[in-house]
């Protein structure tokens, strides 16, 4: 049995001594160590005189090191065999529940678009949904990784004019990079000229038109190149990042049927309005959004009618996880309560929504234009991880960990500042600092002069295996919460106990301390794999 269910039927049994029922019984880990391994505060919520309560209760539980703390905590210490015992039993499926045993789960994350620069939002989209995937896969569910990208809509149609009124079109044999740069200043010049100019903007919207009839033979062939062009291109960045998806949905193979059930639907669940096809929000708590335009082009909500669709025949999950940028928020929630009212069953969408980032110093400048993408972040925290690892494959791990780091330590819905000197410290709160930890605990045990074999532990070792003890419960929490930043915070303050604890103790050549290693060694791999942070095996 699990000691938290064990330590809660022992309460259990205790207070059924004191006549006492139907009472919730919580456990948690006291911040102070020194207070116990774990508290319940059941005599402050069970009614009565809470400190009487309390001397009850530990007058009749049948449990060793139990005591109570001020108005009727109860603290539990539990005996150092107990943790000898339990860190003899770890191995590589340590961290591993069954939470989600079973579950078919599909996570849709990332999404760039073609024709697009791929910007800090999609980084931080793919951190995010990375992580979740891997602590899903760690609760038992089959994952499937989903990609949706815009490859129709206004974006491309202003890319191609773009195109179009370019001199400097690269052939198929130039660089990638050459061919992505193109892409992006096509993209601005078409924007800038769309905002300009009444008569380009008609062409631009006549454009539009063409690519979703695809009757247009030169529109279909820059339209075909581009698109290929910037796949390639994400693709190399995905490989950068850890990431291999299993679908991909491109809003081409989905605007048909979002457009054929929001027409089908017009009078029941949509209605007509100054020549447009609307969702009238505001019926249900929300606001009133266009699914098909005036001139008969879908939108960004009809096509999700029409991903919500191909995402079930695809792939039929118990469970579809979007993860998008905050602003998206409002629109999803329109355009799912729409998909409910056309039968489909919305108690199995979730929506993990993430905040933005901006730098520290916002000196960082881009070379496509005024926006920092997320390819420049990458290549200049790279460039910055040189000056600290020569190694070209070395620096780029590290700048991934410190990138990856900086968006997992906290919620998804905040914001983050990224700091280039902090996230490529190589001591304190950083990816860097973990990825070093686990390199010197790699060059410890390859130097180890002894066998492990854990009979005992010393004074300087006690929070550090004690803090062993909490991974499971922390893997847990993230499960339930969609969050990776309780593992990312752990692992900081695992790695800084690991660093205190190899300051003061032997290790290679004692026994106990190394089979200690050992185990922070498998918590530390398996923690920055659930955070998709590449594991360098020396630093």
């Amino acid at each position: 049995m699990d000691i938290r269910q064990e330590i809660k039927e022992k309460i259990k049994e205790a207070l059924n001594k004191c006549d006492i029922s139907d009472v919730e019984i919580e456990l948690e880990r006291p911040q102070d160590m020194s207070h116990g391994d774990y508290s319940t505060n059941v005599a402050l919520v069970a009614g009565g005189n809470p400190k009487e309560l309390a001397l009850k209760i530990v007058e009749n539980i049948d449990i060793e090191g139990v005591s109570i703390a001020g108005p009727g905590f109860i603290n539990f210490k539990l005996p150092k065999d107990y943790f000898i015992d339990y860190l003899r039993g770890i191995d590589d499926s340590f961290g591993n529940n069954s939470i989600n045993k079973g579950k078919r789960i599909l996570i849709e994350y990332t999404d760039p678009n073609p024709f697009k620069q791929f910007h800090i939002g999609h980084l931080m989209s793919n951190a995010i949904g990375e992580s979740v995937s891997r602590i899903l896969e760690a609760s038992g569910a089959e994952v499937k990784r989903g990609n949706y990208f815009g490859d129709v809509g206004p974006h491309v149609a202003r890319t191609i004019w773009g195109m179009m009124n370019s001199s400097d079109m690269p052939d198929e044999g130039s660089s990638l990079e050459r061919k992505t740069e193109f892409l992006g200043n096509s993209y601005v010049y078409g924007s800038e000229m769309y905002e300009k100019d009444p008569e380009i903007k008609t062409q631009i919207e006549e454009i539009n038109i063409h690519i979703y009839k695809k009757d247009s033979e030169e529109i279909n062939s820059l339209y075909e190149k581009g698109r290929r062009w910037s796949l390639e291109h994400f693709e190399e960045i995905y490989k950068k990042l850890g990431t291999s998806f299993d679908y991909y949905f491109p809003e081409s193979e989905v605007f048909e049927k979002g457009s054929l059930i929001v027409k089908e639907n017009l009078g029941k669940v949509f209605e007509e309005s100054e020549g447009a096809i609307v969702f009238r929000g505001e019926d249900y708590g929300l606001h009133t959004r266009v699914f098909i335009t005036s001139k008969g082009t879908p939108t960004y909500d009809a096509k999700e009618i029409g991903l919500q669709h191909k995402k079930i025949e695809t792939y039929p999950y118990d469970e579809s996880i979007t993860i998008t940028a905050n602003e998206q928020a409002d629109f999803m929630k329109v355009a799912w309560k729409a998909y409910e009212e056309l039968g489909g069953d919305k108690s199995r969408l979730k929506h993990i929504s993430h905040g933005m980032m901006r730098l520290s110093s916002g000196k960082m400048s881009s070379r496509k234009g005024n926006i920092i993408t997320g390819e420049d972040l990458l290549e200049e925290v790279e460039k910055l991880a040189r000056g600290k690892a020569d190694d070209v494959s070395l620096s780029e791990k590290v700048a991934v960990g410190a990138i990856k780091y900086s968006i997992l330590k906290q919620s998804p819905s905040k914001d983050i500042v990224f700091d280039f000197d902090k996230s490529l410290s190589f001591e304190g709160d950083s990816g860097p600092y973990l990825q070093y930890t686990l390199a010197r605990i790699n060059s410890v045990i390859e130097k180890a002069e002894t066998t492990s074999e854990m009979k005992d532990y010393s004074e300087n070792a006690e929070v550090l295996v004690k803090l062993i003890t909490r991974f499971p419960e922390v893997i847990e929490r993230s499960v339930s919460e969609y969050s990776p930043h309780y593992i990312a915070t752990y692992l900081i303050e695992l790695s800084s106990s690991f660093n205190a604890f190899y300051a003061k103790e032997k290790i290679s050549d004692d026994s106990n301390n190394l089979a200690i290693t050992k185990v922070v060694r498998i918590i530390l791999s398996k923690g920055l794999h659930l955070l998709a942070i590449p594991t360098p095996e020396k630093m």
